[in-house]
This record gives C-alpha cells, structure tokens and sequence, in this order.
C-alpha cells in the first residue's frame, strides 16, 4: 500500500488555508465559524467538522486557536514521518502547490496521465 501526506508550505500557511476555506463553506457572512455553526454542520455526518477541529486541542471559546492548531498540525505530520521511517518507498509528501506536485504524484503511483497540473475544484 501507498500512502500521501499533503502539507503546505508552511504551519501558518495550512492555518490560514483551513481558517479561510471553512469561513467560505461554513461560517455566515465570510466569517469563521463559531461552535454553534459547526455543530450544526452536517458533513459526512452532523457535528464531524466540529469534532475533527476539537481534535487540535482547542476549546468551545477559541474554536480555531492559531498556535493550538499549528501544533497539532506539525506534531500529526512529525508521527507520519516517523511511523513511514522505515518505509520510505510507501510515503508520498506532496505540497500541492509546488509546480510538480501532479507529476511527483503520478511517479509515485506508477500511472500515466494526459494532463500536466492537478485540476482545481475549489480554489480559495
């Protein structure tokens, strides 16, 4: 089996990335979302977005704490690392935003494509 961590470029480059895409999906006006809000939120099932962000340690107040979440972020991507250490041939690290990114991808799945770039469903 293979497996792909997606990463940014950098920890507050992912905290802004998910700040923004959840104002734009599920807070009210552009604004992040409040408790309230994504507890309401039915995604896969209702409350699961609210759940996964409660996962970075963070509280009902401070739902989208800055360094909570950059945390939990580098610590999740530092037991990836080491969980594959010993197999790095199973483990793709992609940035998408690097301008070979959907060539790394293809590479490491041993599959051809026509297209050169990732298409993108939801820029934000």
């Amino acid at each position: 089996s293979k497996f792909i961590l997606t990463v940014r470029g950098s920890s507050l480059q992912w905290y802004k990335s998910i700040t923004r895409y959840h104002a734009k999906k599920f807070g009210k006006n552009g604004r992040i979302p409040t408790t309230e809000d994504l507890k309401m939120v039915d995604y896969v099932r209702k409350g699961m977005i609210y759940d996964s962000i409660r996962l970075c340690g963070t509280s009902d107040i401070d739902l989208y704490n800055r360094e909570k979440m950059i945390s939990h972020y580098e610590r999740y991507n530092r037991d990836v690392l080491e969980y594959f250490r010993d197999r790095p041939g199973d483990l793709l690290i992609l940035d998408l935003s690097e301008h070979n990114a959907y060539q790394k991808y293809i590479e490491f799945l041993g599959a051809s494509s026509p297209y050169k770039n990732f298409p993108w469903e939801n820029k934000t």
